[in-house]
């Protein structure tokens, strides 16, 4: 046949074009083609997601029966009675990285159901996102790492005991935040330190700030962080303290997202060796920063995700009572700083006096490498680039693509991480 006459290469290309169900087809015909299809997918999806599914149940299916033994990092997003009932009985033995939505609402789904699901299902398991209201039995996963739990709502009984003394976690991450839900022990929370291998821990700010003093006995901690709840009242401020006050000088990165307050600008004095700084901070709060206290920074990357579009008002300032916050004094403020990053509309509404910035770290002799931030990085990049170039001999433009979306699809978002010393 013609198709005979044609090279392994070509004959990819055609498959590419097809849709999974052709494709699916296609590898039935002859063995040329089923060598040729597995090959694409083994190359195309090594990740697979639900969410850029374009048969939804369908697909589903095809993913069960056809891809099992390729995909290595799976997102299942939801998953109903039925779909358990699959899996429960379907091995993905070479998945590692596992998100996956578990629901008992209709009352069919029990922990043991979910539970099964996760150690038959996913031998090799190391990393699992899961956002269940159900309080699972992990120890079956016995190779699990990083474990990130996102209920919605969590009125079982948490035994975080079980958890941090059956498993070896680098990583865990707990986000529920409504405290009238929740029901711990402060001794059963405590016992995170059993678990001397964790590197990163982000939890929510009622038990962070029961445990605060107990994870400065973790020998390999690397990243802390905090979830507040958005429509609730947040003390935020004092977490914070009492992170500040316990690892304020291991403190060289930290990335802010204040929406019911201003970050308390008075705790830069207690992190000295801060090196990098994130915000995308509503406001700022009346406590001015010092000269003094900036000096350590070298990072500085300002935006808000909920007005990433929109550049500031006229003023180009950002007031509360009768404090402002100006950008360009904050930068000459920072005296070793060597990249700073804000939106791109900044730029083209003048808010960033390019000319300003240019003439400061010309003085300083310095090159300053600039991060516009844009959604879409498409949109004004080969438009302003010309617009641009005039002050690339001292700042050195770069773009980057930040996604707007919260963290979480639901009503809880990162207040804070800090990154420590190592």
């Amino acid at each position: 046949m013609a198709y005979n006459n044609l090279n392994d290469d070509c004959l990819t290309l055609i498959i590419t074009e097809l849709n999974w169900c052709d494709q699916t087809n296609l590898k039935y015909t002859c063995q040329r083609f089923k060598e040729l299809v597995k090959l694409h997918w083994r190359l195309k999806y090594k990740k697979w997601s639900r969410k850029n599914a374009v048969g939804q149940r369908a697909e589903y299916a095809w993913l069960i029966f056809q891809l099992r033994e390729i995909v290595q990092v799976l997102d299942v997003d939801y998953l109903s009675s039925r779909e358990m009932q699959l899996l429960s009985s379907t091995c993905f033995p070479n998945v590692y990285d596992l998100t996956v939505n578990i629901s008992n609402n209709n009352g069919k789904l029990t922990e043991y159901a979910a539970t099964k699901v996760l150690s038959i299902g996913f031998p090799r398991l190391v990393k699992l996102k899961l956002q269940t209201n159900m309080w699972l039995d992990f120890k079956t996963c016995e190779n699990l790492t990083d474990l990130e739990l996102h209920p919605r709502r969590c009125s079982c009984t948490l035994d975080f005991k079980s958890l941090f003394q059956q498993l070896k976690l680098v990583k865990f991450i707990f986000s529920y935040c409504e405290r009238s839900y929740i029901e711990y022990t402060r001794s059963d929370i405590e016992t995170i330190v059993c678990c001397s291998s964790l590197q990163e821990v982000i939890l929510n700010e009622s038990i962070l700030k029961t445990i605060i003093e107990q994870l400065k006995c973790l020998p390999k901690l690397r990243v802390l962080g905090c979830f507040a709840y958005m429509s609730g009242t947040s003390e935020d401020y004092y977490v914070f303290d009492k992170i500040v006050e316990n690892f304020g000088s291991n403190i060289c990165a930290l990335n802010s997202q204040y929406i019911h307050t201003g970050f308390p600008m008075y705790t830069l004095k207690y992190m000295p060796n801060l090196r990098k700084w994130t915000m995308s901070d509503l406001i700022l709060d009346q406590f001015k920063a010092t000269k003094t206290q900036l000096e350590s920074i070298h990072e500085w990357i300002v935006f808000n995700k909920k007005t990433l579009a929109t550049a500031p008002s006229e003023q180009h300032v950002s007031r509360i009572g009768e404090q402002s916050f100006e950008l360009m004094e904050f930068i000459n403020d920072c005296v070793n700083l060597q990249t700073v990053g804000f939106p791109l509309d900044w730029v083209t509404s003048g808010y960033v006096n390019l000319h300003e910035l240019h003439f400061l770290f010309r003085s300083r002799r310095r090159v300053l490498e600039v991060m516009c931030i844009e959604e879409d990085t498409t949109k004004y990049v080969s438009k302003n680039l010309k617009e641009l170039k005039q002050f690339q001999d001292i700042l050195n433009f770069k773009f980057l693509k930040q996604n707007l979306g919260n963290d979480l699809d639901y009503e809880v978002y990162k207040l804070f991480t800090i990154t420590l010393l190592n």
